[in-house]
């Protein structure tokens, strides 16, 4: 990090600090008109359903996760079986009640608000029932919408340089949809992405070793090559986080990602920028 960076952190950190005074001052209202869904709904893409019988993990949460993983020499690649439990015990909607003539959503993982504004994206190299692509997790109808075919995990083992990348069969990446969490919490919101997107990964990797998938949080990469292979704008949406999941081979070089934009629904009326 520069000085110049190190120095914009520090800025941030002081400027977005609660202090008793900031937890006392009267809040100017939410819009509740104009509040975020907390999903991303893509217009005209080909989805992949996921297993609706999730396979539960037979292990308390709390004795996989401090245990390593397998040791990656002979780790299994995840079918769509496992791919499901994954992506619904980090990111799914596992619960709803009815409370005050609205429905309330619970999702797997805790977020700051209830407001959900983290994403999973799966690039995969053929596994036994599922195309090579990248895929992002739709919690809603558990299924998988389909923004590329075909192998560009090397994508992510040259943006990383990370040895687990580049021998996992499925890397998983979380992104932050800013204006998710923004609507409620205006420039706080880049610190909760990182600790929304921990609980997240503390399922994500639990639930991994549970399964006898070796799996591990990367949280160095270049940051745009990812985004573009994702089809976002960091401005918008940006990665945070890499999860190779399974291990065994090398992955190949991955053909040069096309641009891509695809439809998205609005996720409100309008959206408030913040510094």
């Amino acid at each position: 990090m520069s000085d110049r960076e190190e120095t914009g952190a520090l800025e941030y950190h002081e400027r977005t600090s609660h202090t008793p005074r900031s937890v006392r001052r009267a809040s100017p209202g939410l819009d509740f008109e104009n509040k975020p869904r907390p999903y991303k709904i893509y217009e005209a893409l080909p989805s992949v359903e996921l297993p609706e019988a999730i396979r539960s993990p037979q292990q308390p949460a709390l004795s996989v996760i401090t245990q390593p993983g397998p040791d990656g020499e002979e780790g299994r690649a995840p079918d769509l079986e496992a791919l499901a439990g994954l992506c619904y015990y980090s990111a799914g909607s596992t619960k709803r009640i009815r409370r005050g003539g609205r429905e309330i959503e619970f999702r797997a993982a805790a977020a700051t608000g209830a407001l959900y504004h983290v994403d999973l994206y799966l690039v995969v190299g053929d596994l036994t029932d599922l195309d090579a692509g990248v895929y992002h997790f739709d919690p809603r109808a558990l299924s998988l919408d389909a923004l590329r075919e075909g192998d560009y995990r090397g994508v992510l083992a040259t943006a990383s340089g990370s040895e687990a990348v580049e021998r996992a069969p499925v890397t998983v990446v979380t992104t932050s949809t800013w204006w998710r969490n923004a609507w409620k919490y205006e420039e706080r919101t880049f610190r909760h992405a990182f600790w929304d997107s921990g609980t997240v990964l503390a399922n994500l990797l639990s639930v991994a070793h549970a399964l006898d998938l070796r799996a591990e949080a990367v949280l160095g990469f270049a940051d745009e090559p990812v985004a573009e292979l994702l089809g976002v704008d960091p401005a918008e949406e940006a990665p945070l986080e890499l999860v190779p999941i399974g291990a065994g081979g090398t992955v190949p070089d991955a053909p040069e990602p096309e641009p891509i934009d695809p439809e998205t629904r609005p996720l409100s009326d309008r959206e408030e920028e913040h510094p």
